[in-house]
C-alpha cells in the first residue's frame, strides 16, 4: 500500500483499510500492515481481496487523475461498493475520475460518457443525453 503513497501514515491506511471494508482481513494476516503479498516470499490472496486492495491504494494516493477499471459487482453491491460511489461523489471537482463501467448507477455520476464498443462508432456527450441514447440502443 505504501507504494501509491510513501507517506502515508499507519492510521491514514488503516482508515482506508476500513472504508474498503477489509481492515480485519488485513489485521488478520501474519504480519498485520506489514505483511508483504505476492512475490517468492509473500502471502497469497484471494481476488476479492486483492481488488478491496486496489481501491485502498486509490484512497490514499493523492493523484489528479483516478482510473477505476470495471470493478466486478462482487465489490460494488456491498459497503465497499457504496464507498466507492459515495468517494466518487465527493472528489468530483477536484479530481478527474475515469470510471469503465456498464453500471447505469456509476454512469448517472458522469459529466461525461464516452462510448466504446468493437464494431460501432465511438460516441461522446453529456451524461444525460448519453444515458438516454443507451437506454435506447439496439444490442
Amino acid at each position: 500500500l505504501r507504494f501509491g503513497n510513501p507517506l502515508a501514515s499507519d492510521g491514514e491506511i488503516k482508515q482506508a483499510l476500513g472504508q474498503a471494508r477489509v481492515l480485519e482481513d488485513i489485521i488478520a494476516l501474519p504480519r498485520g500492515l506489514h505483511t508483504v503479498i505476492g512475490g517468492k516470499s509473500g502471502v497469497r490472496l484471494t481476488s476479492s481481496l486483492e481488488l478491496r486492495l486496489s481501491m485502498v491504494r486509490a484512497y490514499l494516493q493523492e493523484a489528479s487523475v483516478l482510473l477505476i477499471d470495471e470493478q466486478p459487482n462482487s465489490i460494488l453491491n456491498d459497503e465497499a461498493g457504496k464507498f466507492l460511489h459515495d468517494t466518487i461523489l465527493r472528489q468530483r471537482g477536484t479530481q478527474t475520475i475515469f470510471v469503465v463501467t456498464y453500471r447505469e448507477d456509476f454512469l448517472e455520476m458522469a459529466n461525461t460518457i464516452i462510448f466504446l464498443r468493437r464494431g460501432l462508432p465511438t460516441q461522446i456527450g453529456p451524461a444525460e443525453l448519453m444515458l438516454e441514447r443507451l437506454r435506447h440502443m439496439q444490442w
